[in-house]
């Protein structure tokens, strides 16, 4: 980049845990690296994985166990808030299309409150374990990161318009033409080249690539 900076594209779905906390350390990791660019892209994971003519990872006692586990540590280590709903199978059958399709108007039209809308939106799921699906939960996380009622009511209409489905798709596209096949996923332009980051974590690897210092100190270490 002409400022020297290495632009950061975080690709992420509100409906990824793992996303979740990856977001919320690199929002965070901006003031302290200083080498880093960053832009968020909403992405739609359902998109990827019917692309790709894949599914996540067959279920099971053992793994959801384990995942149960491992997710409570992200959040103890990371000190992010986190509460998996008790009926996620069910969260991800309703899918994050209408809160992607937010998160891309937001993007698309006010940009500086992405960051602030999408912790929102993870905090709805992943917090509260609000339905995502209600236009009245989507509505609410507009309000709460700043925005009006009447602006939040606009945002909840621009998420049928034809504008914001292409600029979701292409999203998506976009990272599924850079090889993703998951969320999160970090592109990283640097020296003319993207190199590629998948999972949350990866961080550590990041923070290495940019020449940063990890953990970041809004970060616990253990």
């Amino acid at each position: 980049m002409a400022n020297g900076k290495v632009l950061v594209e975080l690709f992420y779905d509100v409906l990824s845990p793992y996303s979740y906390f990856s977001f919320e350390v690199t929002c965070r990791s901006k003031s302290h690296w200083k080498q880093m660019e960053l832009s968020l892209r909403p992405a739609l994971l359902g998109g990827i994985f019917k692309a790709l003519g894949s599914q996540p990872p067959p279920k099971s006692v053992a793994r959801s166990k384990y995942m149960s586990t491992e997710l409570k540590r992200f959040s103890n280590y990371y000190n992010v808030p986190f509460k998996l709903p008790k009926n996620f199978g069910e969260f991800q059958l309703q899918g994050s299309l209408k809160a992607q399709r937010l998160l891309t108007a937001v993007e698309m039209n006010f940009n500086s409150h992405l960051e602030g809308v999408s912790r929102q939106v993870y905090r709805a799921v992943f917090v509260t374990n609000s339905d995502i699906t209600q236009d009245q939960n989507l509505f609410q996380a507009c309000t709460d990161a700043g925005f009006s009622s009447n602006r939040g009511e606009d945002l909840l209409n621009m998420i049928t318009t034809d504008k914001v489905k292409l600029k979701l798709k292409e999203s998506t596209r976009e990272a599924l033409d850079n090889g993703a096949f998951g969320m999160p996923t970090f592109f990283l332009h640097k020296n003319g080249r993207r190199e590629m980051f998948f999972g949350s974590d990866r961080m550590f690897m990041i923070a290495h690539y940019l020449g940063e210092s990890w953990p970041p100190p809004t970060v616990n270490s253990v």
